[in-house]
């Protein structure tokens, strides 16, 4: 089939087992509307028929209990001729009345599960129910009659039987029909299911025989292109490089037969270039010996360049180690100052401490002499009321010595005294020009000490400010000792890492010397491998002079 051809391998290859999965798709279908359909006959037997079989059978046994209750309310009033207790009486009253309640209440749970039967079923159930209503106040009057009038509970127990024998009745019915709808139920299934297997059996048989078609179409079509390429490999085989492999439909084999036609043309052309290659390789082989051998040359003279290296680079490696010592020498000796000026620095620091204490000092000393100056200035002004003390002094004894010569001999006595006095007062004006003296000699040498203390004071003044000076500049000098101390140290570690970048050179140098001896070497293996190289291209020659292209 033609058709056959437009589709791929592996779309053929699933065509059949699609093929018959779809037929058991179909087939599970048929199944499963058969089994679903039989299940609903099934659940509407078993919820439906059987649920209604079941309340009816429970509300006949209620209607039943009911009644044999009644019964057994009358016989018990006959026997006793009317004279049952009333409390005997409503025990049998009770048990009427529950099982007229469980009656009832089926009946509700059958009214309240209608909505599945037929139009039939729900009429007749309906009509059941009001019948059995009916028997129920049948049953409460008779119960009514049994505790109030015993009399008449006889006459109204036929009344009750009769509403029972109708319940009967109507419940018989109800039971016929739902018998009758089951039958019916289990036809539909049975029909059902005799179709399902009819579908099933069909379905199977068709699977079958359509599989086989489809498997034997597509071994044929499978065959016949496997069979084309075949045929080109065997020519291949034969050095045959122009037949093609014929190209049949669009499908993975169809790909294949693309790809080996492809093989072969690339096949064919490589076979052409390896010829022309072939008779080039002989002319390519003696320029590379010739090549060789200057390589081999350039190897030499790079060995030769590369010891003059190594003899360099150890000479400057000597001057790098010897760098490297100084180095390191510099490093301590800037150490070494940084410690000193960090140490002159500390004492420049205590040193202005100890000026700043003096200068206190000063201060309280030129405060005791401006003091001491002020009570100097005090005591002169007391040696001058002194003084003017003495002088009118003197002067009073000077007229009391008048008025005393004067008195004549009665002043006599007077005039001693006053005489003393004038002698005392000429002693203290002596003594207060003394101190008078005194003082001004002690002002003067104050005013002296003043000012000294001043120029002391300037002068610690001046000393402070060149101290802090000082402590700026030896700490000025002490940072630049340290950023000193620091480039010494990178220097230090450069020429340490250049030392070594040295002896790594060094290394590679000797390296590349031996490199280049091992080129000398390769190069005459090149000369050799070259010869085999011109054997191999006549080998390779004769190989392929067999193939037609």
């Amino acid at each position: 089939m033609p058709w056959l051809s437009r589709f791929s391998m592996g779309a053929k290859l699933m065509f059949a087992p699609a093929l018959i999965v779809l037929l058991l798709a179909v087939v599970s279908a048929v199944a499963y509307y058969g089994l679903n359909r039989q299940q609903t006959v099934l659940h509407q037997i078993e919820q439906v028929r059987f649920s209604q079989y079941q309340r009816a059978l429970e509300i006949s046994s209620a209607s039943q209990a009911a009644m044999v209750g009644s019964y057994a309310a009358v016989v018990q009033l006959i026997q006793a001729e009317g004279k049952v207790s009333k409390e005997d009486m409503q025990f049998y009253v009770e048990d009427m009345q529950a099982s007229v309640r469980d009656m009832l209440a089926g009946i509700e749970a059958g009214l309240a599960h209608t909505a599945d039967l037929s139009e039939e079923e729900r009429q007749t159930f309906q009509t059941f129910g009001e019948q059995a209503k009916a028997f129920a106040q049948g049953v409460d009057d008779l119960a009514e009659a049994a505790l109030t009038n015993p009399y008449m509970a006889p006459s109204q127990l036929g009344y009750v039987r009769a509403e029972y024998n109708r319940v009967l009745g109507l419940l018989a019915q109800f039971m016929t029909l739902q018998q009758e709808l089951s039958g019916v139920s289990f036809e539909g299934a049975n029909e059902t299911a005799t179709s399902v297997t009819e579908a099933l059996v069909i379905a199977v048989f068709v699977a079958i025989a359509l599989g086989l078609i489809v498997g034997l179409l597509m071994r044929h079509q499978i065959l016949r292109s496997i069979k084309a390429i075949e045929q080109a490999a065997v020519k291949l085989r034969d050095g045959d490089l122009t037949h093609r492999v014929q190209v049949i439909g669009r499908d993975e084999i169809a790909q294949t037969a693309i790809a080996f036609n492809v093989l072969i043309d690339s096949l064919q052309s490589a076979v052409r270039q390896v010829t022309r290659v072939a008779g080039s390789v002989g002319a390519s082989a003696d320029e590379l010996v010739a090549t060789s051998n200057q390589v081999a040359q350039g190897a030499n003279e790079q060995a030769s360049a590369a010891t003059q290296a190594a003899t360099t680079v150890e000479q400057m490696s000597g001057g790098i180690a010897s760098i490297s010592t100084h180095a390191d020498a510099l490093r301590s000796s800037a150490e070494d100052s940084l410690r000193g000026a960090q140490a002159g620095q500390s004492a420049l620091t205590r040193l202005l401490d100890e000026i700043c204490r003096v200068r206190d000092a000063f201060s309280a000393i030129t405060a005791s002499v401006g003091d001491f100056v002020a009570s100097t200035t005090a005591i002169a002004a007391s040696i001058n009321q002194v003084k003017e003390l003495s002088a009118q002094t003197n002067l009073l004894a000077l007229n009391a010595a008048i008025e005393a010569a004067r008195a004549g001999e009665s002043g006599r006595g007077f005039s001693v005294v006053a005489d003393e006095v004038r002698n005392l007062a000429q002693r203290s004006a002596t003594a207060a020009n003394s101190i008078n003296d005194l003082t001004h000699g002690l002002e003067s040498q104050s005013n002296s000490v003043a000012s000294v203390l001043d120029e002391g004071a300037a002068a610690l003044d001046s000393s402070q400010k060149l101290l802090e000076e000082l402590v700026s500049v030896l700490s000025e000098a002490a940072r630049l000792v340290g950023a000193s101390t620091s480039g010494v140290s990178e220097i230090a570690s450069a020429v340490q890492v250049q030392n070594e970048g040295g002896k790594d050179i060094s290394l590679g140098i000797e390296r590349i010397a031996k490199m280049a001896e091992e080129g000398d070497m390769v190069s005459h293996q090149v000369t050799s491998a070259v010869g085999s190289l011109r054997e191999l291209a006549g080998e390779l020659k004769m190989s392929v002079s067999h193939f037609r292209t």
